[in-house]
């Protein structure tokens, strides 16, 4: 009896940890952004669009991928903690208001990886970094 329910335990806890291990996704800065590591809740001031500028004043420039993609909701689940309608209606509200606007959505990786890399102020999320010239990964606590 208390094998089978250790046994439950395992698959439970290897369905639930693997898929973050697998899908863990990279956020990823212009090389050019002296940032190396966020802090968790700066990484969500930035993607909720509350956070516009750098420390060094430079304009925060946010991609994201397709809302419907699961890149982007294991990303918003994962590295943001919040469900990926919630920091939608957060955008919503922004543009609706005329107090903001929506970051900039891009077709795939490959895109995000470009745009990235095109603009200084630029943050964006991929699943792996590879090789990319002008990109470069950073650490969030």
């Amino acid at each position: 009896m208390m094998e089978q329910v250790r046994i439950k335990f395992i698959i439970g806890f290897l369905v639930f940890f693997i898929p973050w291990c697998v899908y863990s996704q990279q956020v990823i800065v212009n090389s050019d952004n002296e940032i190396t590591e966020l802090p968790k809740s700066t990484l969500k001031a930035i993607f909720s669009m509350r956070l516009r500028t750098w420390p060094d004043g430079t304009p925060v420039t946010v991609f994201i991928q397709n809302p419907d993609n699961k890149i982007h909701q294991e990303f918003c689940l994962a590295k943001l903690d919040v469900f990926p309608y919630q920091i939608q209606r957060t955008w919503d509200v922004l543009v609706y208001s005329g107090m903001g606007q929506s970051p900039f959505e891009v077709k795939n990786e490959i895109e995000m990886k470009q745009k990235v890399g095109q603009i200084k102020g630029a943050i964006g999320y991929i699943s792996k970094l590879g090789e990319v010239e002008n990109v470069r990964s950073i650490l969030v606590h």
